[in-house]
C-alpha cells in the first residue's frame, strides 16, 4: 500500500519524465536534418538555430537538447569551435540566483 509521499514522489517523477521527452522533441528542422548533412551551410544554419533558441522560453529546451544530442553531434562532425562556443552560450543562459 502506497502512502501519499510515495504517490506524489511518483506523479513528480512521472511528470518530469514527460517534461523531458516534451523538450527533447522542440527543435526547428534545420536541427533535425543537419546531422545527416554534409552541407556546411546546413549545418550553420542550424548552428544559427539554437544560438537563436537560447533566448526567451525555449531556451530550457535548447539547453536540454545541447546537452542530449546536439553538443555530441557537433563534436562528431569535427565542428568543435562551435560546440565550445554553444556550450558556453548554454551555460550562460541558464538563470541564476543573485
Amino acid at each position: 500500500m502506497r502512502n501519499r509521499s510515495t504517490e506524489s514522489v511518483l506523479v513528480a517523477l512521472l511528470s518530469s519524465a514527460l517534461a523531458t521527452n516534451t523538450l527533447l522533441a522542440a527543435q526547428p528542422s534545420s536541427i533535425a536534418t543537419a546531422p545527416s548533412s554534409k552541407d556546411p551551410a546546413q549545418i550553420d544554419q542550424a548552428i544559427a538555430d539554437i544560438r537563436a533558441m537560447f533566448v526567451g522560453p525555449t531556451r530550457f529546451a535548447a539547453i536540454e537538447n545541447l546537452k542530449a544530442r546536439w553538443l555530441r553531434t557537433l563534436i562528431t562532425l569535427k565542428r568543435h569551435n562551435e560546440a565550445a562556443e554553444l556550450a558556453l552560450a548554454g551555460v550562460l543562459a541558464w538563470p541564476r540566483l543573485p
